[in-house]
């Protein structure tokens, strides 16, 4: 972007002292027109998000949903519009998109969405407007004064699960880590903060290691001396294991056990796990203003609530309202440390009688299978 610029004041300087005043002239008034142009142009809050990819469409269209009913049920004449600019995959292509949202006066953008997307407008894009980009930064993400992250990170969900235990008076967990990179970032967020915090990291029984079947849980947990145990693992997993802990220490899990079907889930009564406002409170009168039929998916009403804070946050930034904290949908929203919006969520305990403990010789399939 740099050297595209130093390129054409270069060519504007050699016109100059090849044809005289009269290039400088031209050039002035293509500079006067440009600027009443842009000057003509509705100012707007543009949404940069992927429909045209395949992977991250069923994802954009559920945040550009929420983005719409948040405009419609908040916009007012002194906050910009919403503009859709529609992506792909291609990271060159974000960033011309982004860089002609600019040039068409949006006050903000909202996205992009993928992580290599955010990264490369970190290192690329010119920042004189607010950028909400709709993911998480990494150690790799090149801090910038008006770049924004605002995310559904599970590893801040984990953190957040961690200091919850340290208030109750807990000292000693036990995480049991399942398959998949999900499983490991949610052990990677809750063991950093609790080894920061605490001093000590915590406890990991992997479910894949051939001696942690469901039916020796129970005694390895009890070897360990743990006050709680938390279920770094998928909904699935979650409820073919957790009978086998018994009921003698706290259990806890992040959102990913609510896959939306969690009313009906037996297994999983009592255990104790983070959420967003918008699915531990789905009634709540404050949130007739977004009224729709609520889909089957709560990872999709994650992505809806996502883009109803996202709009709001991204209005605050493009009316320059000074806001830094927002009460929102998807939970208590406040900018952070580099422009991380952090999310408190609420606690919520799945309903019913806490179940039976299976007895050990019941001869499970291995929980890693």
């Amino acid at each position: 972007m740099h050297a595209r610029n130093l390129l054409l004041r270069s060519l504007r300087f050699t016109a100059a002292v090849l044809y005289g005043a009269a290039a400088i002239t031209a050039t002035a008034a293509d500079k006067v027109q440009d600027d009443v142009a842009v000057a003509h142009q509705p100012a707007s809050i543009a949404v940069l998000l992927p429909i045209k990819s395949k992977s991250l469409r069923p994802a954009a269209e559920q945040i550009r949903a929420g983005i719409v009913a948040a405009e419609k049920a908040h916009g007012n004449a002194d906050i910009p519009t919403i503009r859709l600019y529609d992506t792909g995959d291609a990271e060159t292509e974000i960033l011309a998109q982004l860089d002609k949202a600019r040039a068409d006066g949006a006050r903000a953008i909202i996205g992009p969405l993928s992580k290599s997307a955010v990264n490369y407008v970190a290192d690329m894009a010119e920042l004189d407007v607010p950028i909400l980009a709709l993911n998480s930064f990494d150690d790799t993400t090149l801090p910038r004064k008006g770049l924004y992250s605002f995310s559904l990170s599970i590893e801040a969900e984990a953190a957040q699960l961690a200091r919850t235990i340290q208030e109750g008076g807990l000292n000693k967990p036990v995480l049991l880590q399942g398959e998949g990179s999900l499983a490991a970032r949610m052990v990677q967020g809750f063991s950093s903060h609790w080894t920061r915090t605490s001093g000590n990291a915590p406890e990991v029984i992997d479910l894949a290691e051939p001696a942690a079947t469901p039916s020796a849980l129970a005694e390895l947990l009890a070897a360990r001396d743990c006050d709680a145990v938390i279920l770094a693992t998928t909904a699935k997993q979650a409820r073919l294991i957790r009978p086998y802990l018994g009921n003698d220490r706290l259990v806890y899990a992040t959102s990913q056990i609510d896959t939306g079907t969690l009313k009906a889930s037996v297994d999983l009564a009592g255990v104790r796990f983070l959420d967003m406002p918008w699915l531990a409170a789905p009634e709540h009168d404050a949130f007739m203003a977004y009224q729709r039929k609520r889909s089957p998916s709560a990872d999709l009403e994650r992505l809806y609530a996502l883009g109803i804070d996202a709009w709001r946050i991204a209005a605050s930034l493009a009316t320059q309202s000074g806001e830094k904290e927002w009460e929102g949908v998807s939970g208590w929203l406040s900018v952070g440390d580099n422009g991380q919006i952090q999310r408190e969520l609420v606690l919520r305990t799945v309903p019913g009688r806490l179940p039976a403990s299976k007895p050990a010789d019941s001869n499970p399939t291995p929980s890693g299978q």
